[in-house]
């Protein structure tokens, strides 16, 4: 039932994103790690091929955001910190502090 996790060691992405990680039913589900043509790099749950869950997300600027994710946005609880070391600590609504 629901098909069975597989663990991927490298998986390219059509948009040039590398996945290394948990799938399922050919979707990345459970502890994974992407890394995005940019240099961006989100490391952390996802479920139905989405972030959701406990994460962590650095920008290749240095902005990194620490906390919850739900469908791809920051939800819940996190810290997001700017390369000059300010922060915002506090409650996201999909994506909205």
């Amino acid at each position: 039932m629901g098909g069975q996790t597989e663990k991927v060691e490298n998986k390219a992405m059509d948009d040039g994103a590398n996945y290394v990680g948990d799938l399922k039913s050919g979707k990345k589900n459970g502890i994974g790690t992407l890394t995005h043509a940019d240099g961006s790099t989100y490391v952390g749950e996802y479920k139905e091929d989405k972030m959701d869950g406990l994460g962590t997300y650095t920008y290749p600027d240095g902005r990194v955001y620490v906390g919850s994710f739900k469908k791809d946005c920051f939800h819940g609880e996190g810290t997001y910190t700017w390369p000059d070391s300010s922060c915002y600590v506090g409650t996201f609504d999909m994506d909205v502090k």
